[in-house]
């Protein structure tokens, strides 16, 4: 049951993302090629990984900082102050780039476990660590959460945060700030349609095993999007956002139980990324221009990546900023809080131009996926064996503290009751204390209840003081458990 260690795989530059499942933060980080010859190791892939910087690098970025930095600053102060002066900088175009949009300036408190400092209007000061929330004071890794109610947005940074060139951690952590406060302070829970999708078909997952066809569809999509709106050709423009409409209607005609699964994740992430990226460029003096467009958005858009919840990011924020084009963005901006994904009020209603991916787009997105699929089957395959054999399940009921590294989400068609996520580093706060959490595979499901549920060999179970333990070889350490059956007749091993 314990999974094949993480394969490196060379994508593409990226951008730092964030996401969320369940009410829950998810920090996730994509690829990136480094100033300093500075490489960073994929733990994951879909974009979601691990950052691991060579001691080398790690060296030369060190000391880079701390010549950059005057002498009387700590290391975390000397990274922030630039941070906070960009952040202010983009915080002034919040209110212009979305109807609300200025409720995402939040205070914003940063902490390496050692110091913590506030960054508000530009400014850095000191923050009390006993005032920092007992997630992110036990965090052992990049994590980050949110309090609505003192508006403010706390940030966990580890060493390898810190090791990064200033320049590149500053642009990558604002852009996880800026989007992250979309979602918190902006989205919220002021989207009820949109937080309806999910109590319906619609979730962060994408099928498993993963399929070539539709990923193409919507590589190409994003290719034509990205033409169209960097183009200053008004006649070419029209004919690559007829030939998207096309692939449009083809992706949703073929494939429409994806349709129905990412259409919260098409909206949610979506609308997030335009807000960053629309923020970027009127922080840059680059909004509206064809030519700074193409400048820009190479770097400020999310990598393109063969992933249904992972395009999302590029697809929605695309899509917005033609739609701006379009004219009436208040009213696109409502819509999609409304429910409607940025895709369909682009293209929905826009008469298509019958296209299909080229053979060369059909051929790459089968190579990804074979190679996705060949990585995640140590993964899955074990836990669906077992799932189909009718092996009891561990479900721990706790709250996740801060945010949690994975590998994806996956809907598998035997048991599409359950979102399969690899988890390769979490903790969890149970009754019974703080838990860490491993190289295991969560079985995700819908639902008030928080709790986290995982397949159990037999031999994983046993009562050596006369009360009944789970030691699950994911688990930091054994869970006093209680022992149940479902309505199915499955056994299920409840930790509180």
């Amino acid at each position: 049951m314990i999974p094949a260690p993480p394969v490196v795989l060379d994508d593409p530059p990226g951008t730092a993302l964030g996401m969320k499942l369940s009410g829950h933060v998810v920090l996730t980080w994509a690829r990136e090629r480094l100033p300093l010859r500075t490489r960073l190791s994929v733990a994951l892939l879909c974009g979601f990984l691990t950052l691991t910087l060579s001691p080398v690098a790690s060296a030369q970025a060190r000391q880079a900082a701390q010549e950059a930095a005057p002498a009387s600053l700590s290391a975390l102060e000397g990274h922030l102050r630039p941070l906070a002066r960009e952040l202010a900088a983009r915080e002034r175009f919040y209110g212009l780039a979305w109807p609300g949009g200025q409720q995402a300036a939040v205070e914003t408190v940063v902490t390496d476990g050692v110091t913590a400092y506030r960054l508000k209007s530009g400014q850095v000061s000191s923050f009390p660590l006993a005032e920092l929330p007992a997630s992110i004071r036990q965090a052992t890794g990049l994590s980050f959460e949110h309090d609505r109610a003192q508006r403010r947005a706390y940030y966990r940074l580890d060493a390898a945060s810190l090791s990064l060139p200033p320049e590149l951690m500053k642009g990558r952590w604002v852009q996880l700030i800026v989007h992250e406060t979309f979602h918190a302070f902006v989205q919220g829970n002021n989207w009820p349609e949109v937080t309806r999708l999910l109590g319906g078909e619609s979730r962060r997952a994408q099928t498993y095993p993963v399929v070539a066809e539709p990923r193409a569809y919507r590589g190409e999509l994003g290719g034509r999007l990205l033409d169209a709106l960097t183009t200053p050709d008004p006649a070419r423009r029209s004919r690559l956002l007829t030939e998207a409409a096309g692939l449009y209607q083809g992706w949703k005609t073929r494939f429409p139980e994806e349709v129905r699964l990412s259409q919260w994740t098409d909206i949610v992430e979506g609308s997030a990324t335009y807000f960053e990226v629309r923020v970027g460029l009127m922080t840059q003096g680059a909004d509206g221009n064809a030519s700074a467009l193409a400048l820009y958005l190479p770097q400020g858009l999310p990598a393109a990546r063969p992933d249904l919840t992972a395009e999302a990011y590029r697809l929605g924020a695309l899509a917005g900023l033609l739609l701006d084009q379009e004219g009436d963005p208040l009213r696109w901006k409502a819509r999609v809080a409304a429910g409607v994904t940025p895709l369909e009020l682009l293209l929905g209603s826009r008469t298509p131009t019958q296209t299909v991916p080229s053979g060369a787009a059909l051929g790459q997105a089968q190579e990804a996926a074979d190679r996705l699929n060949a990585t995640l089957s140590p993964w899955l395959e074990p836990v669906l064996a077992h799932l189909q054999a009718g092996a009891p399940l561990l479900v721990i009921e706790g709250r996740l503290q801060g945010s949690f590294t994975t590998r994806g989400f996956y809907r598998p068609a035997a048991f599409p009751e359950y979102t399969l996520i690899p988890i390769t580093g979490a903790a969890v706060e149970t009754q019974q204390g703080t838990v860490t959490v491993k190289d295991v595979v969560w079985l995700e499901q819908q639902g008030p209840q928080m709790s986290l549920t995982f397949v159990v060999e037999p031999n994983w179970v046993g009562a050596p003081s006369g009360k009944l333990v789970v030691t699950h070889p994911g688990l930091s350490r054994p869970l006093e458990v209680t022992r149940e059956t479902d309505g199915r007749g499955r056994i299920i091993y409840r930790a509180r």
